[in-house]
């Protein structure tokens, strides 16, 4: 009996300490980390924010707290991306949803306070200094656009995009950042 509790104990924590990684979604990308680049497949895990390459040399796993950005492309054809990112000391994964002017950041239930188990919002911004700058409201989100609120919020509006959803949210802000780079190409 004893030895059954203690195999037990044993099982839980292999299981709790286990890195799980989706092996059937591989995803052919690239790694950018704070110590080179990496090619190979890739699988990501946005729980425990870390990334497995393995390339024919060998089978890696990433931190979030080591990657600046991880590219590639699905099964379907659909282009991945996701940033490192320290939200109050701790590094996650966040996944790209539009990039440019404005990058929008994606990455539901980060616990802001484990007191009251609160959680920030699911959308962030970065600002200048590189702070990441959660979106809590919808003005939150039409502020974010600075200068062009006003036209912004008038083509959310006119596309009836629901702020309350990704969808609408990756709209808006493709658009924007679209726009933005149509109207001031770099050089």
């Amino acid at each position: 009996m004893k030895y059954s509790f203690v195999l037990f104990l044993y099982a839980s924590y292999l299981a709790s300490a286990a890195q799980t990684f989706n092996a059937k979604a591989p995803t052919s990308g690239v790694i950018k980390t704070s110590e080179g680049k990496y090619e190979g497949i890739i699988d990501i895990n946005t729980t425990s924010n870390q990334v497995l390459c393995r390339s024919a040399e060998k089978t890696q796993i990433f931190s979030a707290q080591q990657i600046k950005e991880v590219r590639g492309t699905g099964a379907q054809g659909e282009e991945i991306y996701y940033k490192g990112y320290t939200l109050n000391g701790e590094a996650h994964l966040f996944e790209v949803l539009s990039d440019g002017k404005i990058t929008l950041l994606f990455k539901p239930g980060i616990v802001k306070d484990e007191f009251t188990n609160s959680t920030y919002p699911p959308f962030f911004t970065v600002g200048k200094k590189k702070e990441l700058i959660p979106l809590e409201r919808k003005k939150d989100l039409i502020s974010a656009f600075g200068g062009d609120s006003k036209w912004m919020e008038q083509f959310i509006k006119n596309n009836q995009l629901d702020l309350d959803h990704k969808e609408g949210v990756y709209r808006a802000f493709s658009y924007y950042n679209q726009t933005f780079e149509a109207t001031n190409p770099s050089p």
